[in-house]
């Protein structure tokens, strides 16, 4: 399998650290010019990098001006953009009272609108040829597994979405899937954060809860999105891909 994205510019939200850098420096790797995004400056994680067909942007995704207004430089900049990912999630409650109105308008504002905003001026700002959007969503999107109302409310949300808005964009010749992925560790992440505080009871729930024991890695969910992206996928769209080493029952 052969798959490179070389003279193709891609859009990934959310992507100084995680699943969206991981997404973006295999996307490098494979030939592509990527613009990263964040809310602040982080270039931590970027300034590891060796490629040069990168731009980072400053933007609030999950503010509708700052999404069309990033949109708007891009265009300008660099031109249409070929793909986008969007990335940007988080499942850290707001409000102790879970459930509450500050809760929830957080959680959708992190978990729905910041994909909403960017995807639905997408047709402006792609080119109208085998283009393709993958969203980053959660197994907490199709069962409730203890997380934040708000957050599994905005992740099921946003596979619908996807399922909905499906038709509408291949009337532009752009397809949209997304990816949920299970349980994912790295350098400052939920997991890393529960394993310095209790590595027996994480291993102890992966050991009864998911098939493969283990938790995964960026990596693993960036080759999903690229094989998503690419046109290895050419017939999958409008659909929401689980990812998580088996952990989620019935579905």
């Amino acid at each position: 399998m052969d798959i490179n994205f070389n003279n193709k510019l891609i859009l990934i939200t959310g992507s100084t650290q995680g699943i969206g850098f991981a997404i973006g420096n295999a996307l490098l790797n494979l030939g592509a010019t990527v613009i990263f995004n964040s809310r602040t400056n982080n270039l931590k994680q970027l300034k590891t990098l060796k490629q040069t067909r990168y731009k980072h942007i400053v933007a609030d995704v999950s503010d509708y001006s700052e999404a069309k207004k990033l949109l708007k430089t891009i265009k300008k900049d660099f031109g249409l953009l070929n793909h986008i990912v969007c990335n940007v999630g988080n499942g850290s409650s707001v409000n102790i009272q879970q459930g509450s109105f500050t809760e929830i308008n957080d959680m959708m504002q992190k978990n729905l609108f910041s994909s909403t905003n960017i995807i639905s001026y997408a047709p402006d700002y792609m080119e109208k040829d085998n283009g393709s959007i993958v969203c980053i969503s959660s197994i907490c999107g199709f069962e409730n597994l203890g997380a934040p109302p708000g957050y599994q409310m905005a992740k099921a949300a946003l596979n619908m979405y996807v399922a909905s808005i499906a038709r509408y964009l291949y009337n532009y010749k752009i397809r949209i899937n997304a990816v949920a992925p299970g349980n994912i560790v790295f350098d400052g992440s939920v997991w890393e954060e529960k394993i310095n505080k209790n590595k027996e009871k994480v291993l102890e729930m992966l050991k009864n809860e998911v098939i493969m024991n283990r938790l995964g890695t960026p990596e693993e969910i960036s080759n999903f999105v690229i094989f998503l992206l690419s046109n290895f996928s050419s017939f999958a769209t409008g659909k929401t891909f689980i990812v998580d080493g088996g952990q989620t029952k019935g579905i």
